[in-house]
């Protein structure tokens, strides 16, 4: 189960550092929901939430700006901006880890972010 949090870290570090824009940030909203969780019986009751944003998120893909003109060193440093800004959503997931793998419920949400990539 480690190894799959870890590749969902990676996974969302990059595909998800360009998503949202404005008021409504679904990865900021779920990066405190995530910080919020500290114990099965507040994981439980995210889960609704945490489906809601999944939903949101596979429903308006994040991308990385880029334009056809960028150098390579450019694009790699917009790449590496946007996934230093993912460490807070990583930190919170890999909290949350230790709890999900108690609750079938719980893991079945989180997993669901798999598909938001």
């Amino acid at each position: 189960m480690a190894k799959t949090w870890i590749l969902l870290a990676l996974a969302l570090a990059v595909v998800l550092p360009g998503c949202g824009g404005g008021g409504d940030d679904p990865i900021k909203e779920l990066t405190a929901l995530l910080e919020s969780i500290t114990d099965e019986a507040s994981a439980k009751a995210a889960v609704p939430k945490i489906k809601e944003l999944s939903a949101k998120i596979k429903a308006n893909p994040p991308k990385i700006q880029m334009n056809p003109g960028d150098s390579p060193e450019k694009a790699m440093a917009a790449l590496q901006e946007q996934m230093k800004a993912m460490g807070p959503l990583m930190a919170a997931a890999a909290k949350v880890q230790a709890i999900a793998d108690k609750d079938p419920e719980v893991r079945k949400a989180l997993d669901s972010l798999k598909g938001a990539q």
